[in-house]
């Protein structure tokens, strides 16, 4: 077998013209296609392993923000989809969770202990609920301490919030309406908090 090979350089096969013609368009136009890369990464891009965003461009709700469960039997699950394994399964209608994230149709969830978990958009409602954190919360009838005593709610009670007036709230539990203080309870942003 005899090789055979051609020892004349780029330079000599096609000239130093054609070379000058053909490199600067090509040049820019890598050029063009990497600022092009560039903007769209800047711009547009959001990281498939993060798929969370805190404010949205397209007007969908801020977060952190509080909802409460829609269904009396709630699913969690580790990660943003049924593909994901169920962790724990909450069994209580209308207990007020924080939203911290968003994926497609799946939130992230944080309930008034820590705990979070991912759980389907379909299983919250906007409606919003506060549970007691507090050994006991005393239900006034009207934002004011010397106000009558209409009930005294215990740890655990949750229940539908109608109204706030820091450093009030007017809740609506099983017929009973009247005033707690904020900080008696968990599922409301109040002037000392701070967004996270």
């Amino acid at each position: 077998m005899v090789a055979v090979s051609d020892r004349r350089g780029f330079k000599e096969l096609f000239g130093q013209e054609k070379i000058q013609r053909f490199a600067v368009p090509v040049l820019l136009g890598i050029i063009s296609l990497l600022m092009a890369i560039l903007i769209y990464v800047f711009v547009f891009y959001k990281p498939l392993s993060k798929g969370i965003s805190e404010v949205l461009p397209d007007g969908r709700l801020a977060m952190p923000r509080f909802a409460s469960f829609r269904s009396e039997e709630v699913n969690v699950r580790i990660g943003p989809g049924t593909q994901y394994p169920i962790a724990w399964v909450y069994k209580r209608l209308s207990l007020p969770v924080e939203i911290t994230a968003e994926f497609d149709t799946w939130r992230r969830i944080k309930d008034f202990e820590g705990n979070e978990g991912w759980v389907n958009k379909g299983m919250l409602s906007s409606k919003r609920h506060v549970i007691i954190t507090s050994k006991s919360a005393n239900l006034y009838s009207n934002p004011d301490r010397n106000s009558s005593l209409k009930a005294i709610l215990q740890e655990g009670v949750v229940a539908q919030i109608t109204e706030i007036q820091e450093p009030w709230c007017h809740i609506r539990i099983s017929g009973l309406k009247g005033w707690i203080m904020i900080h008696e309870a968990w599922g409301i942003f109040h002037q000392g908090d701070k967004k996270k």
